[in-house]
């Protein structure tokens, strides 16, 4: 259990670092070559594990509120990476319907596959675009297939990695909810961040 200041200050300066990254994203993106691309995937590739780090707002106190779960994830083309235990708990945890946030938090882990793109290749910089996950729970008497989506094409949905330390940092905000093809704007009490940060294994 971490503090939340802990979690505060890493995603404030995940953030930052991004903002810094991303502040003359277009140009540089544009300019990228295939060559530069490899290069950089060939840096990043692999499998990596660490912490997913969230805040629990049902914590009894505000300094427990930071919570963090073990996860792995793997990056094998220069397009797509996948979190292999992508739990579903902080998600659950911002949904304001009592009976699908408990259908939902007891729902095993899964894969969440993200596509991604360079916008740095000197500082290793990439915007991450999760193709969202699935559910389907039995709650209220029915079987409904709930999908969480998250922000994509956004700067705020991004991962950095560091060759010194192989260490990696991805950002993704859970923003929305679909029912069985329905988006349910109310569902979620706000967008959910969630800060991973591993190491190449």
């Amino acid at each position: 259990m971490k503090t939340i200041k802990l979690f505060t200050a890493l995603l404030a300066c995940v953030a930052s670092m991004a903002f810094i990254s991303c502040n003359s994203f277009d140009d540089e993106a544009n300019q990228i070559t295939p060559a530069q691309v490899e290069a950089a995937f060939q840096q990043i590739k692999g499998d990596y594990a660490g912490v997913l780090i969230y805040l629990n707002p049902n914590a009894a106190t505000a300094a427990d509120q930071n919570d963090s779960i073990n996860v792995n994830w793997q990056i094998n083309t220069d397009s797509t990476l996948v979190i292999k235990n992508f739990p579903s708990t902080p998600v659950s945890l911002y949904i304001n319907d009592t009976d699908m946030a408990k259908a939902i938090a007891a729902e095993p882990t899964q894969e969440l596959k993200a596509y991604y793109g360079f916008y740095n290749v000197t500082n290793i910089g990439f915007l991450i675009n999760p193709l969202g996950a699935t559910y389907n729970v039995t709650y209220g008497g029915a079987t409904h297939k709930v999908q969480v989506l998250f922000y994509t094409n956004n700067q705020y949905s991004f991962g950095l990695y560091e060759p010194t330390k192989k260490l990696m940092q991805l950002q993704l905000f859970a923003a929305g909810i679909y029912v069985d093809g329905q988006l349910n704007q109310g569902l979620l009490t706000k967008a959910v961040p969630m800060v991973f940060s591993g190491t190449k294994n």
